[in-house]
């Protein structure tokens, strides 16, 4: 069950140890207002003054149902927008509109390089000018993402600049983001647009979901 997964991974000493460098990296930028993109159990529910967390499968009651590839990026946004009809589920998410964001874990579902990429830069066009990105992953951003050189543009066309990174155990790394002006447009694709991304009963999604609980079977010990 995916629920009982997320649950047990959360005691895993390699995720405490990434949440609290996560969390203190938050803190040190001063963000007081923060999304948690596919945040599953909302970790960082009651540390910081705004948390808005958002994942396809909630494992918490706090977490808003969305696709992260398919809501809304809207400027002018106060908060977030719920579907009328079901106020559990997000729509929109204000562009520009927070202090920080989270990616934990998140990128490695995606198959895909664009689907990756894509996830990066909708979160970083979540946050003001001088708002951080941080991303929790057990590997290499630079791999995951087919960033070859220091001198690779990637982060600049994101609108982003790296400003620190750290590990956690079991080599988990914990990469720090600033947002700078510039750079990244409002986003046009969805995940319905992105061929690995089929949201059918059969597709691509329901595959990850259960690739996804094999590979945390296989790490919690």
């Amino acid at each position: 069950d995916y629920r009982v997964a997320v649950a047990a991974q959360s005691s895993t000493v390699w995720h405490q140890q990434a949440t609290s460098l996560a969390v203190d990296a938050l803190r040190k930028a001063g963000a007081e207002r923060v999304l948690d993109i596919g945040s599953s159990f909302n970790p960082l529910h009651g540390l910081f003054p705004s948390v808005t967390a958002l994942d396809v499968v909630p494992a918490h009651e706090s977490v808003l149902v969305a696709d992260f590839l398919e809501v809304e990026l809207r400027e002018g946004l106060a908060d977030v927008l719920v579907d009328p009809t079901d106020s559990s589920r997000c729509v929109a998410v204000p562009a520009g509109g927070y202090d920080g964001a989270l990616l934990s874990m998140v990128l490695r579902a995606f198959k895909s390089l664009e689907s990756r990429r894509e996830m990066v830069r909708r979160a970083a066009l979540t946050l003001r000018p001088g708002g951080v990105l941080v991303i929790v992953e057990r590997t290499y951003l630079g791999t995951m993402l087919k960033i070859r050189t220091d001198k690779d543009t990637f982060w600049a066309s994101m609108g982003l600049r790296k400003i620190h990174a750290s590990r956690a155990a079991r080599g988990t790394s914990v990469d720090v983001f600033q947002r700078i002006d510039g750079g990244g447009t409002l986003p046009t694709k969805t995940r319905s647009q992105i061929a690995d991304m089929s949201t059918s009963d059969n597709g691509p999604v329901k595959q990850f979901f259960l690739g996804w609980l094999r590979w945390l079977r296989t790490r919690l010990r």
